[in-house]
């Protein structure tokens, strides 16, 4: 009986500490998908000439992530690449090969057909995730590859 409440204790003090590094690993995996996304949005741009001129929906914010997922397949992400783990676990870990159930949670930044264009402003993130998921602002990629938080650029009074 000692045992099982000594158990118990230690599993109370663990607990948080297994949130928290669970915390760190979506946000690690959430870095990798944005690097993911960004190479293979730079081999678009080398083949193509232009960013992706995919247009944010009106109502059908299914059919704009798969244009999204599609147009960037060829150079190597999978859909999995587009979705933040700590989102889709809030969702209920919900099917994504399931027609309906298909999103992005990284937003990609307007670029015009300039093939230069995403690469000029060293300031402006290619891909930006869909929310502050991990405690320290939305995560940001940059046209040079580097995943900042939010919080770290925009320092707020």
């Amino acid at each position: 009986m000692a045992t099982v409440i000594v158990i118990g204790i230690l599993m109370a003090l663990l607990f948080p500490v297994f949130g928290k590094v669970r915390e760190r690993l979506d946000g690690a995996k959430c870095a990798n998908n944005l690097k993911t996304l960004h190479a293979a949005a730079s081999l678009y741009v080398q083949e193509k000439g232009s960013w992706p001129q995919i247009r944010a929906p009106i109502s059908n914010f299914s059919s704009f992530s798969l244009e999204w997922i599609a147009a960037l397949k060829p150079y190597g992400p999978e859909q999995a690449s587009w979705i933040c783990p700590t989102v889709q676990r809030r969702y209920g870990s919900p099917d994504l090969s399931q027609p309906g159930n298909a999103r992005i949670d990284y937003l990609a930044t307007s670029f015009d057909e300039n093939p230069r264009r995403p690469f000029e402003y060293a300031n402006q993130p290619w891909f930006a995730e869909v929310g502050d998921l991990h405690g320290s602002g939305n995560l940001l990629i940059f046209a040079n590859g580097s995943v900042r938080p939010l919080n770290d650029i925009v320092k707020l009074p």
